[in-house]
């Protein structure tokens, strides 16, 4: 496994979290697309199923494409724009496939986990702004995806109001959209 040397410090700020995140989901992200030869590319058509990532991741090991990743509901986010959104999709895409995990809640859940314990090894432990923020972007909005059946369009919002009250009272705030 490649180790990475982080040297940003745990924020004090929720925007400060969100910069630190944006920088390490990025880190993260072009380590991966070293290890495996090729990046990745916001497409609206990205796989939408762990079948189809693996086509997908299949083809881009063949032919050195980018591996699609989704960009939809890409803005507002925990990650300073656009960049940071997509490179954690192709980060999170490549662990489904590391940790060979379907899209199902299981596979979510360990998939995100995994994800808190690279965070956590980089200096963000629990208790961290970037922690909490993360671990309300990856576990929170799975959870909100089973209760709601669809995943928050404000995920910036989702995330900040689960930090200022707690993940049931945004995923509450999610069912009352509906």
């Amino acid at each position: 496994m490649l180790e990475r040397v982080t040297t940003l410090a745990p924020a004090t700020s929720i925007s400060a979290a969100c910069a630190n995140l944006d920088q390490f989901v990025f880190i993260e992200a072009t380590a991966m697309a070293q290890m495996v030869g090729f990046a990745w590319q916001g497409d609206p058509q990205a796989p939408a199923d762990y079948r189809g990532l693996l086509k997908a991741y299949i083809r881009s090991q063949v032919t050195g494409c980018p591996l699609p990743v989704s960009n939809g509901h890409s803005e507002p986010s925990i990650y300073e724009g656009g960049r940071g959104n997509l490179a954690f999709r192709f980060w999170h895409d490549l662990t489904h496939v590391r940790l060979h995990r379907a899209f199902d809640l299981d596979g979510e859940v360990e998939v995100a986990n995994a994800q808190l314990d690279v965070l956590a090894a980089a200096g963000f432990g629990a208790g961290s702004l970037e922690y909490e923020l993360f671990h309300a972007d990856t576990l929170g909005q799975t959870l909100c995806g089973v209760a709601t059946g669809d995943f928050p369009q404000d995920q910036l919002c989702f995330a900040r109001l689960s930090l200022e009250s707690s993940l049931t009272l945004a995923i509450r705030a999610e069912l009352g959209k509906s």
